[in-house]
């Protein structure tokens, strides 16, 4: 199930002209930071409550209801600048469970309806809801990794914007 499941994640790379350094003091900094109602309102569609450095250079991004990014930073040649290497894994352990669920109530339902009737349209009606649950459930998978996709490339963009100005721009004193 693990298999089928990695076939919805997707691999990133972004550069950023800063070093490590400078980019995780800016995710600190924004997650340390007291939101006002003004900010709540704003455009930006990821909220730092959501970001988590684990380990050294290891951020996770965790949307509950889509899914969550994991991001690698690490030093380029020259020092002076970041690769970003993300992975984007559209679903949550609610998804898979989920699936569990409702694999097993089909097959419950269409075990039963068999046993009950048995013709042709009780075989066409189990085989069109089977076919509508795995539609459904693929959309809603790539619906989500297309959601992250955004919200990655949002990342990055204001890392990019936000590093690119003086320490003392983003510092509160």
């Amino acid at each position: 199930m693990r298999r089928l499941f990695r076939t919805y994640h997707r691999q990133f790379n972004f550069e950023i002209k800063q070093p490590k350094r400078l980019i995780l003091e800016y995710i600190s900094h924004q997650k340390n930071r007291q939101k006002s109602f003004l900010d709540m309102l704003t455009a930006f569609p990821l909220d730092f409550s959501q970001v988590s450095i684990k380990g050294d250079y290891l951020i996770e991004i965790t949307i509950p209801t889509t899914g969550r990014i994991v991001i690698s930073l690490n030093n380029n040649q020259d020092r002076l600048s970041t690769r970003i290497d993300a992975e984007i894994i559209p679903y949550y352990k609610g998804n898979i469970c989920g699936l569990y669920f409702l694999t097993f109530f089909l097959s419950l339902l269409s075990t039963i309806g068999l046993i009950l009737h048995t013709n042709w349209l009780t075989v066409a009606a189990i085989l069109c809801s089977w076919a509508v649950f795995m539609i459904i459930f693929h959309l809603r998978i790539v619906w989500n990794r297309d959601q992250l996709r955004e919200k990655l490339e949002a990342f990055v963009r204001d890392i990019r914007l936000q590093t690119g100005k003086t320490k003392s721009s983003y510092k509160s004193s």
